[in-house]
């Protein structure tokens, strides 16, 4: 490999001044070579990253795939260097599975769709749902921001709203407006961005997932925090893989002589349900019945992140609208 080409007659690092005794520096790392380079070095350079990286991956998705908690296991024990570390392994993957998602499987409903579901013609206005967010409140009697403004302008200072009060008015009165302008548009948008915050969630959600399995198993006290975290990250880049398979087996299974394949498809979730346990079986270690109780209550505390989530990024958009 380029790595090792033109390796220096000299023995001092180029980078960080130690004694190197063979090819690769001791303490830095970097490989003893010489600082002309050429052409050919740059590409074999480009080759060497691409297969090491490419072989890491599929040596590390392999073991990830046909032994569940494996992989997790062995790289707490300090088995590394073969494998990729589990966060450029959720980086990798979950880009190649959102690419695909949002690509080629996610359908977001049409504006016009959105309209028909509310029981109206495609043609007529969006102002036809006659959605508001406006009540038989104070607010009921503006029309959007500045009315409610020039109102609270015109009130003596003590009965004027606080501003968190103030704040929530305003923001009420500013979504009012707009699903009064467009609400079709203004669902659409919501599902969209909703749909595309998808990996920032998830991200936001190991260390809560992490939480979860150090308390299940709160008497591992040779696990960390950071060892739940390395298994949970594994599971969620398996689920990655394995949903990604059971879209594109979904979709192969829409043309007509291959409709047996979705039964593939429903047999790959059936299979990522089943590799949760499995995985927490060998890692963790304990009887089935316990380790059935315990994921299936890591199940119910997951779909309770979820919930919660979802009602942290309602909150959030309606704040900052």
């Amino acid at each position: 490999m380029s790595a090792i080409r033109h390796i220096r007659k000299e023995k001092d690092c180029l980078n960080c001044g130690a004694e190197v005794a063979d090819v690769y520096c001791p303490k830095c790392g970097q490989p003893n070579r010489s600082p002309v380079l050429t052409i050919k070095d740059l590409i074999g350079d480009f080759v060497h990253m691409f297969t090491h990286f490419d072989g890491k991956f599929f040596e590390t998705a392999k073991l990830l795939i046909t032994r569940p908690g494996y992989l997790s296991k062995a790289y707490l024990e300090g088995k590394r260097s073969a494998y990729l570390p589990p966060v450029q392994m959720y980086v990798f993957t979950s880009a190649i599975f959102f690419y695909l998602f949002y690509a080629f499987f996610v359908k977001l409903p049409d504006q016009n769709e959105l309209v028909k579901l509310d029981g109206q013609s495609a043609n007529e206005t969006p102002s036809t749902l006659n959605i508001s967010f406006s009540d038989d409140s104070t607010l009921s009697r503006f029309s959007d921001v500045k009315s409610y403004e020039k109102y609270q302008d015109s009130l003596p200072e003590e009965k004027r709203d606080g501003w968190m009060e103030g704040y929530l008015n305003k923001q009420s009165l500013k979504i009012d407006e707009r699903f009064q302008k467009d609400q079709s548009g203004t669902v659409f948008s919501f599902i969209d961005d909703f749909i595309h915050s998808f990996p920032k969630l998830l991200i936001i959600s190991l260390p809560f997932m992490a939480l979860i399995m150090q308390l299940l198993y709160f008497r591992r006290k040779e696990i960390s925090f950071v060892g739940h975290l390395v298994f949970v990250i594994h599971l969620y880049v398996f689920s990655f893989l394995a949903t990604a398979l059971n879209m594109v087996l979904k979709s192969i299974g829409d043309i007509k002589p291959l409709g047996f394949v979705h039964w593939i498809a429903m047999a790959v979730l059936v299979w990522i349900f089943y590799y949760g346990y499995k995985a927490m079986k060998n890692f963790y270690g304990g009887g089935r019945i316990i380790t059935l109780i315990r994921y299936g209550t890591s199940l119910l505390f997951s779909t309770f992140i979820v919930m919660l989530l979802f009602i942290g990024y309602t909150v959030v958009r309606f704040l900052f609208v």
